[in-house]
């Protein structure tokens, strides 16, 4: 695409004002509702003007400066950046050299979709995380924007898709994704369901709890005002009311995160359509905020497929898409596709890892019998002893021990078991727990570095552990034989030193 259409400053779509004024006014109510209601109370005037002359001052207020944003935002190229230029009273030019940019995804909120506008949000490296945002352009622009500044970054960079030593999928692989708009997987209503009952409640639940409790202390004066006779007059029935109270609330709260987390799963999944083709993979999802969420061939370093007790029943995955990014904005920055199941799991392992195909016996590890012995201690013996001590200090029964002792035992195995790395010429894939299980698989030519780190227990054992690290995280494999473990490392430094291939 010519860099001509971008050459001159140009500005958003004229409903960009529409957009920023929604953004803005969100702003004055809270202000309005924090400063103006809970400080004064709903009285009949403020500052000798009635709440709803004030309210439409505000309002035409924060319409003002929307119209002065939106005429003072232009975006264009200059030579080898991307350039943005923004600010009413301090104005802000924003550089975006090309080989910076990370990601450039779509985004559309309730007001966006409501007008048919999408945002462009620029992800670069270096950014502390924050993505460089241009609130409404119309769809043909948008996408025009995206490819540009993909394909720069692409030519810059020095990674086309055609020179065939940096491509991560070759063209053989994903001749059956070219040229076709069918999505690999598209989740219904059913879908969504699944996902939503099987997500982590009691995460969520407390996640909501803080956001309550955080944004209800910030009008403790006013809602307290309101309620706090209700809890002087009721204040004898709480406490002799107490043991059937707590149960309540319990039950409560256990309704609240199931649906706490039906409700996120659906507005952050809804109709989700995942894609995967030679330019890499494509996530489109969202309800109230709709993303179109794309990740580069190159920028993809791993897969990671993980899932919990529930979704081992129904036979799904989460996929986990690791792309290079900083380290601090690692797991923020993984694409997630919570709804595989094996048959989608297969098709995107064959795209992306053909490798896996392969009459090769792959090497298979596991920890040595070290670290069944130190999970039992942690999670089985230490939990005994200290029950046996507050039983005979509490006079308590301590025949509960007798229950979790085998429990224990069988926990660890099993952990223990689960444990696993394989390897083969062109790939390794580690495999780590059975209560929540997770894989990975990592093409050597991925690999940062490798460590090998020995603790000193290890070292009385012969035993060491080898970390592997990518520009996406690391993964790692512990208490190995230490002769395993010096081959490992040194055969993983000979693939790193040896690859014709580049990382990203």
């Amino acid at each position: 695409m010519s860099s001509e259409l971008f050459e001159l400053p140009q500005r958003q779509s004229p409903i960009g004002v529409a957009v920023i004024f929604a953004k803005n006014l969100r702003k004055g109510i809270n202000i309005f509702v924090s400063v103006v209601l809970v400080e004064f109370g709903f009285k009949s005037s403020f500052l000798g003007l009635s709440l709803p002359v004030l309210a439409t001052l505000i309002a035409l207020l924060y319409l003002i400066i929307s119209i002065l944003q939106y005429l003072r935002f232009q975006f264009f190229v200059a030579s080898d950046q991307f350039v943005i230029e923004r600010g009413v009273l301090s104005r802000e030019k924003i550089n975006i050299p090309f080989e910076r940019i990370q990601t450039v995804n779509l985004k559309q909120n309730v007001i966006q979709q409501l007008f048919g506008v999408f945002a462009v949000s620029v992800d670069t490296a270096g950014s502390a995380g924050k993505e460089i945002e241009i609130p409404a352009l119309s769809k043909t622009h948008a996408r025009q924007l995206q490819e540009f500044l993909i394909e720069m970054k692409t030519q810059v960079s020095g990674t086309e898709m055609e020179e065939e030593p940096n491509s991560a999928i070759e063209e053989a692989e994903v001749s059956s994704f070219s040229g076709t708009d069918q999505p690999l997987l598209q989740f219904g209503i059913k879908d969504l369901l699944r996902i939503g009952l099987t997500e982590n409640h009691i995460r969520n639940g407390f996640v909501v709890f803080a956001f309550v409790n955080g944004y209800l202390w910030q009008f403790q004066d006013y809602w307290l005002e309101l309620w706090e006779p209700f809890f002087e007059e009721n204040a004898a029935l709480w406490l002799t009311e107490m043991f059937l109270i707590i149960p309540a609330l319990l039950l409560l709260f256990i309704i609240l995160s199931i649906l706490t987390s039906l409700l996120q799963t659906f507005l952050r999944y809804f109709n989700l359509r995942f894609f995967i083709n030679e330019k890499g993979a494509q996530i489109v999802a969202g309800l109230l905020k709709r993303t179109e969420f794309q990740i580069p061939v190159n920028k993809i370093q791993y897969l990671k497929w993980k899932s919990n007790p529930l979704r081992k029943i129904l036979g799904i995955h989460t996929l986990v898409i690791k792309q290079a990014t900083s380290m601090e904005h690692r797991e923020k920055k993984s694409a997630k596709v919570p709804g595989c199941n094996d048959d989608h799991l297969k098709t995107v392992l064959n795209a992306f890892y053909p490798e896996r195909e392969t009459t090769e016996q792959p090497l298979e590890l596991q920890p040595d019998t070290y670290f069944f012995w130190r999970m039992f201690g942690f999670y089985g013996l230490v939990p005994v002893v200290l029950w046996l001590a507050i039983s005979y200090v509490a006079e308590m029964s301590w025949w509960w021990s007798l229950i979790y002792f085998p429990i224990a035992i069988w926990w660890s195995y099993r952990f223990y078991k689960s444990n696993i790395l394989s390897i083969n010429a062109e790939i390794l894939q580690l495999q780590w727990g059975w209560l929540f299980p997770s894989k990975s698989l990592i093409k050597w030519y991925k690999l940062q570095s490798v460590k090998y780190s020995q603790n000193w227990f290890q070292k009385r054992r012969g035993l060491a552990n080898v970390i592997f690290y990518t520009a996406a995280g690391r993964e790692f494999i512990k208490h190995i034989p230490q002769k395993e473990a010096k081959e490992i490392y040194n055969y993983a430094l000979f693939k790193i030193e040896s690859a014709e291939k580049s990382w990203m």
